[in-house]
C-alpha cells in the first residue's frame, strides 16, 4: 500500500468537496455519495486496512518466531550447562586436573572470588547503589484526572487516532 495513493485520493476528495461547497449546501450523506462516486478513496482505504492487517500478522509471526527462538536459545544454554557439569564430573571423578583428547583439552580452573552478601542491612551506605527515582506516570495521571495539581506534570492535549472495525 502506497501512502502517496491515500494522500492523492484525499487531495482529490478535498478539491471536489471544496468546489461543491462553494455552490451547494451539502450534508454528510451527500459527502459520502460524492466521495464514493468521484474518488477511489474507499478502495484505497480498504487496501490500506488490508496492508495494516498484513503488517499486524507479520509482527505477530515475528513475535511468535522470536519466542520460539528464545525458547530454543534457553534449551541450548541448559544443554551447555549440562555438558559442562558432565565434563566437570569427569575431571573430578578421575581425580585429574586435565584431560587431553585428539580435539581438545579440558582442565580445572579456579574461578575468581565473588561477593556474597550475608546481611544487606549491615552494608555501609557508601557501598550501596541507589536507583534513580522516576515519575510514576500512571499514578500522576490518575491524580491529574481527579483535578489534583502536581508541580512539573500536566495532562497532554488529546490527539486524534484511528479505530478500525472489520466487517
Amino acid at each position: 500500500m502506497n501512502i502517496t495513493k491515500i494522500k492523492a485520493e484525499v487531495a482529490t476528495a478535498e478539491n471536489i468537496l471544496r468546489q461543491l461547497r462553494q455552490t451547494h449546501d451539502i450534508d454528510d450523506d451527500m459527502v459520502s455519495i460524492v466521495i464514493e462516486g468521484e474518488t477511489n478513496l474507499a478502495s484505497v482505504i480498504d487496501q490500506a486496512i488490508n496492508r495494516r492487517n498484513d503488517l499486524h500478522s507479520m509482527i505477530k509471526a515475528i513475535d511468535d518466531r522470536s519466542n520460539d527462538l528464545e525458547a530454543r536459545r534457553y534449551r541450548y544454554k541448559m544443554a551447555l550447562i549440562a555438558i559442562d557439569s558432565a565434563l566437570l564430573l569427569a575431571l573430578e571423578a578421575t581425580g585429574q586436573r586435565k584431560i587431553e583428547t585428539a580435539e581438545s583439552t579440558i582442565f580445572l580452573q579456579a574461578s575468581p572470588p565473588s561477593v556474597v552478601i550475608t546481611d544487606e542491612t549491615k552494608i555501609p551506605a557508601q557501598w550501596m547503589r541507589t536507583k534513580d527515582p522516576e515519575p510514576n506516570k500512571i499514578e500522576i495521571k490518575k491524580a491529574l484526572i481527579k483535578g489534583d495539581r502536581i508541580p512539573g506534570a500536566e495532562l497532554s492535549n488529546q490527539f486524534q487516532t484511528i479505530r478500525i472495525k472489520s466487517r
